[in-house]
């Protein structure tokens, strides 16, 4: 029989000597009568049959301790010494020290491995006292008292064994531990890696599951981008996600993913609280993670390119509108010249009958109607007269309050912020006042139950990286008009028309359309520009940027005034020559009917170089030149004034235009416009007798803007 290994250590602890010495016989080095003795013992508990397979009794080597302080004390040392026990056999009740649940909770805390024995001869505690008593209860066996020999050497046996096993488990675990964590160490090299890639990539980035597009994953760009943090967005699907305008595409799109395609599209989302939609550019690919399908997204915020396309768009289409528009109120203006001046001819004959005279009243008050329709379109193409001073906003507003007051009614709220110490503007005061009274008008009839609306004026320095935002902006200091107010918003797909001419969302014959369009041209004459927020549901808010006072100042031209009472009229001519330059036969019928009729001798032209012509045959023999600004053959009116001046530099020249004083700035030379007096169609002829007999004496002509009347 081979000697077991003598490294079996085994404590014993209880508080009667006998049990130890019994301990002794059973688990220690044994004479032959007592291993005899035990297989004795063997046959007669299990049968002959077992005399066979005799018991091999092993070699233990005890330890013994009387109290719980004695066992923890041998426990310790056995640590220090690396010679450890395996199984401690405890007894339960040990006066006066420690009790056996109390002992070994004191041995474990040194050697949680050791296996241990409970032996008892009462019911002391429950397991489920015990339970709540101790722990490790994986290594606690109960051994009632009086116990069986072999029990006690099986136990024993088996128990150290199981140590056994479990130091050998544990070698093999710290084996695979260092392998697992050198892998580990090695996964976790190349997650670094790619975590620090993916985290510090500029672009926002997010990995989700394929097909269901469920995110698992996002980098702080994303979470920036996105205004997400990595926890709200883990576990999103497009159904969940927040601000997906098209849900149906996104599932689309990881439909062509899961099927192994690669994705490289826009998209819009309605990512901040502020409820605005934001534009992205995203690439898209499929890849496997531990096998499974994934897609990695790519974004990129295109908002702004968006916008200033948007915005390009608007100012290209708003342009050529201008354009039109500009022409057709030139030539509208021509033939309402034409239809106010021969309506006002017919109503002075003494011989009218009264019918006819109430019905020409009627023509002449229609065209007046069209005269003002003809202006806003002017505003709107930036060509229509300004008479441009130094404005101080808040004098302004103060003076408007009232009339808003009034616009607004008592069924809403009106808010009025306008600071006193604010710069002045430059520009037509008329035209200010326009544009407050369009933008707040234009918020009272959105209201459509009872709201607020906020009209305020401050001042703001744009910057270089701001005014990027707008095609209109650029930096400087500017004076900004807010009016906001509470109404439903402005839907998607009529935002971009607002500032169409002759656009409107209100009921037939309640509203032009020219309201917005011609706020629109103001702020840009103005060298400004408009800005729109809104929130479908939450209302809306239009900003004017103005810029601050003072400008250089400009050459203003002579602007011939409101002349337009019939029964203001001058003395008739001494029989001056006027040489008139006008390509519009009506226009200039009307014109040399009326100084005809008033004593003055008229030669008329069509173009600027038959003019000259005239003017060379008759050695420059006029008294006054009278020509329309835009003519055709290449020459101008402009240019006819600067070779007529060059000839005779006393000449009085009277300049006429459908457009506004600014075409001659932008196309004369400084002595043209400082020494000709400007005429703006439509006029009439009282403003057409008054303006030459000026001239013609030497008078110089009122600043003011010519505005036919009856």
């Amino acid at each position: 029989m081979s000697s077991p290994p003598s490294s079996r250590h085994i404590l014993i602890v209880d508080d009667t000597p006998t049990i130890h010495h019994d301990f002794q016989k059973i688990l220690s080095p044994a004479s032959a009568e007592s291993i005899a003795s035990m297989n004795d013992m063997e046959s007669a508990f299990f049968g002959d049959d077992a005399s066979t397979a005799r018991v091999q009794v092993p070699t233990f080597d005890l330890a013994h301790a009387h109290q719980g302080e004695e066992a923890l004390r041998l426990v310790q040392e056995s640590m220090v010494a690396h010679t450890p026990y395996q199984v401690a056999f405890v007894d339960m009740r040990m006066p006066p020290g420690w009790d056996g649940i109390e002992t070994v909770r004191r041995i474990w805390a040194v050697d949680p491995r050791i296996q241990v024995v409970i032996c008892t001869a009462y019911s002391d505690y429950s397991w489920k006292e015990m339970t709540s008593a101790i722990e490790g209860l994986d290594n606690l066996i109960i051994l009632k008292k009086p116990f069986d020999n072999i029990e006690v050497v099986q136990l024993a046996q088996a128990l150290v064994r199981k140590w056994e096993l479990s130091r050998e488990s544990e070698t093999r675990v710290a084996d695979l531990d260092a392998t697992v964590r050198r892998r580990t160490h090695e996964l976790k090299l190349a997650e670094d890696r790619f975590t620090l890639a993916f985290d510090a990539s500029p672009l926002a980035q997010v990995i989700e599951t394929l097909p269901e597009g469920r995110i698992v994953e996002v980098n702080k760009a994303y979470e920036t981008l996105f205004e997400l943090s990595r926890e709200q967005a883990i576990g999103l699907t497009p159904e969940t996600y927040p601000g997906i305008c098209d849900v149906a595409e996104w599932k689309d799109g990881l439909a062509r993913l899961a099927d192994g395609e690669s994705l490289d599209r826009t998209a819009q989302f309605v990512v901040s609280e502020s409820g605005a939609t934001r534009h992205f550019r995203f690439f898209a690919r499929p890849i496997k993670i531990s096998n499974q399908p994934h897609a990695i997204w790519i974004f990129q915020e295109t908002t702004e390119q968006v916008q200033l396309e948007q915005q390009f768009r608007q100012s290209q289409k708003m342009e050529a509108i201008g354009q039109l528009a500009a022409g057709v109120a030139h030539d509208f203006n021509n033939v309402m010249t034409a239809i106010l001046g021969f309506t006002q001819l017919s109503l002075i004959r003494p011989d009218l009958p009264s019918d006819l005279r109430r019905d020409l009243g009627q023509v002449l008050a229609a065209g007046k109607r069209a005269s003002t329709l003809t202006r806003q379109l002017l505003l709107f193409s930036r060509k229509q007269v300004t008479q441009e001073t130094l404005i101080s906003i808040d004098a302004l507003v103060a003076e408007l309050t009232p009339l808003l007051q009034r616009l607004v009614g008592s069924g809403h709220e009106l808010n009025l912020e306008c600071p006193p110490d604010l710069p002045q503007i430059r520009a037509d005061r008329a035209n200010i006042e326009q544009v407050i009274l369009n933008l707040v008008g234009n918020a009272c009839q959105a209201l459509e139950r009872p709201g607020r609306i906020d009209l305020v004026v401050s001042t703001t320095d744009v910057s270089e990286t701001e005014a990027e935002r707008h095609l209109d902006a650029r930096p400087g200091r500017f004076l900004r008009i807010e009016v906001t107010d509470t109404g439903p918003g402005i839907p998607p797909d009529v935002l971009p028309r607002i500032f169409d001419p002759f656009f409107t969302t209100k009921p037939i014959g309640e509203g032009t359309g020219l309201g917005l369009a011609t706020s629109y041209g103001i702020a840009r004459h103005l060298l400004g520009w408009i800005e729109v927020s809104t929130r479908v549901k939450f209302g809306t808010t239009f900003s004017v940027f103005l810029p601050a006072a003072p400008r250089p100042e400009e050459i203003t031209p002579s602007i011939a005034g409101d002349e337009s009472r019939l029964t203001d009229l001058p003395p008739d001519g001494g029989r001056e020559h006027i040489l008139i330059v006008e390509d519009d036969s009506l226009v200039a019928d009307f014109v040399s009917a009326t100084l005809q009729r008033h004593g003055y001798q008229v030669t008329c032209v069509t173009s600027a170089p038959a003019a000259l012509a005239k003017w060379n045959k008759n050695e420059g023999a006029y008294d006054l030149v009278f020509s329309d600004m835009v003519m055709p053959e290449g020459m101008s009116g402009a240019d006819l004034a600067a070779e007529i001046l060059r000839q005779k530099p006393d000449l009085p020249v009277l300049l006429a235009t459908g457009y506004s004083e600014t075409l001659l700035k932008k196309t004369a030379s400084k002595e043209v416009v400082e020494r000709c007096t400007v005429l703006l169609k439509p006029y009439d002829s009282a403003t057409v007798l008054n303006t030459i007999r000026r001239l013609l004496d030497k008078a110089p002509p009122p600043l003011a803007t010519a505005s036919p009347r009856a």
